[in-house]
């Protein structure tokens, strides 16, 4: 069950089809929606606001209000309510902020690129949100992700990570959907999908057990895959590892928080 939904903004102004992507997939579950304005700032201007003694946090909240305005007169005529909350700052401090809030619901929806006039605010959130708080992260497309999911495809490595982000898309999940369990390695062998296979038969569904391999990058044959079978999302583990106490993202996951051009719902 999804109750809560959780969408992040920055004061970019291109974000008009993702909120509203965004109402339409919380209402489809009849789940409370609350977008998260963030004002944020890079961490060299707020270092010299601060020696200036400029005011700038008192700044960004007057713009993360006049955002939040704006977009409580978009969704003025809906009929259906929806919450703001609001948080500025350095990036850094932002993502941990915003990851607190998406720790008390149940996803978080990020938008494309292109919805954010901070490309590194969105790349930095999405990764902390995906790392910390707790709870999965959907990354949305610019053509948006389905109100019902009944096919998707899930990166099996047998990790921590993998069980934890199945675990979390069976809730997003039609009773009837159609799942299809991916290992990338070099061998190709599907064997160590037998296990996990056999599990989602006892829930009801009939997992189809697949083994990609190739030189290229295991997000571009995830992705190509993807397209292939014309799925509709497409969940891996996030991954990271730790280095002079900065969380740095892991390849897949990385080049996936990038913008994939389907939606991916990412768990740690």
């Amino acid at each position: 069950m999804v109750a809560d939904v959780l969408a992040v903004v920055d004061l970019g102004s291109t974000d008009a089809n993702f909120v509203t992507q965004a109402e339409q997939f919380a209402h489809a579950r009849n789940a409370r929606l609350t977008i998260a304005v963030a004002a944020p700032v890079s961490t060299l201007e707020f270092s010299l606001a601060a020696a200036s003694g400029y005011p700038l946090t008192n700044e960004l909240a007057r713009y993360a209000k006049d955002k939040k305005s704006a977009l409580a007169g978009q969704f003025a005529t809906i009929g259906r309510p929806v919450h703001f909350c609001c948080y500025e700052g350095e990036i850094a401090e932002l993502g941990k902020m915003l990851s607190a809030r998406a720790s008390v619901g149940d996803l978080t929806l990020v938008g494309p690129p292109g919805a954010y006039g901070h490309h590194k605010f969105r790349s930095r959130v999405l990764g902390d949100l995906a790392l910390f708080s707790g709870r999965p992260v959907l990354a949305v497309p610019p053509r948006g992700a389905a109100d019902r999911f009944d096919h998707i495809v899930i990166g099996w490595n047998g990790s921590r990570e993998a069980a934890r982000v199945l675990n979390d898309a069976l809730p997003l999940l039609e009773s009837h959907a159609r799942i299809d369990i991916v290992s990338v390695s070099p061998g190709g062998s599907p064997g160590a999908l037998d296990p996990i296979s056999e599990h989602l038969t006892r829930l009801g569904y009939a997992p189809t057990q697949h083994a990609l391999s190739g030189a290229d990058a295991t997000s571009d044959l995830l992705l190509r895959f993807v397209d292939q079978l014309h799925a509709q999302l497409l969940a891996v583990g996030a991954f990271a590892h730790s280095r002079f106490e900065e969380v740095v993202l892991g390849g897949v996951t990385r080049d996936l928080v990038e913008g994939a051009p389907v939606p991916v719902l990412f768990s740690h």
